[in-house]
């Protein structure tokens, strides 16, 4: 009789145990679907609150809210977005579960959170790095071609310059021919007198 106690209660335990793995087991489908709702949610309120601040923005300049008031709200909308997005996601996420424990539940509406985070992240930087990079090759670009310009410029100057350049005679040869018909036959201090009005 003292054998069938310890029969008894091993099937009991067994149970319980793989009761409470299958309560904490995570449910990936329920994460990513709870990601991909709060992404959906965060690109719909950010074109919502971009179509709101395009319409504030009018024709008469003197209506138009400042630069920096259109920027600190946009940046509070983003954030705010950002967050009631998240919110959206996580608690699909935790209703998806199946979990009868609350704490469950939330621990998959957290993981929700943190997969969208990193999938935000991961977008802004790209789209950052892409704009940075794009700026940088335009800007090489233009150097290379204001370059090119400036170089082709001063050679075709150069070229169009040469025939005339080589029609300048040096104006020391001019004051030298003048002294030597001066002084052509005269002594020497004549011949100085010459060369000194010459130049002059």
């Amino acid at each position: 009789m003292a054998a069938s106690p310890n029969l008894s209660t091993t099937p009991l335990a067994h149970a319980s145990d793989s009761r409470t793995v299958l309560l904490h087991q995570v449910s990936w489908g329920a994460i990513f679907a709870g990601a991909t709702t709060a992404l959906v949610a965060q690109v719909i309120f950010n074109m919502l609150g971009v179509g709101i601040g395009l319409s504030s923005v009018g024709m008469n300049a003197a209506d138009n809210p400042a630069a920096s008031t259109l920027s600190m709200s946009a940046g509070i909308l983003f954030v705010a977005s950002g967050i009631v997005a998240s919110l959206i996601g996580g608690l699909l996420a935790g209703r998806l579960s199946g979990k009868p424990v609350a704490g469950a539940a939330g621990l998959h509406g957290l993981v929700s959170w943190a997969v969208t985070t990193l999938v935000v992240l991961y977008l802004l930087t790209s789209a950052v790095g892409g704009i940075v990079g794009g700026a940088f090759s335009g800007v090489t670009s233009t150097l290379g071609g204001a370059g090119s310009l400036v170089g082709g410029t001063v050679q075709t100057a150069a070229q169009a310059a040469a025939p005339s350049l080589s029609k300048i005679t040096n104006p020391l040869d001019g004051i030298e021919s003048t002294v030597r018909q001066q002084a052509a036959g005269q002594d020497p201090q004549a011949a100085r007198d010459a060369a000194v009005a010459a130049v002059k």
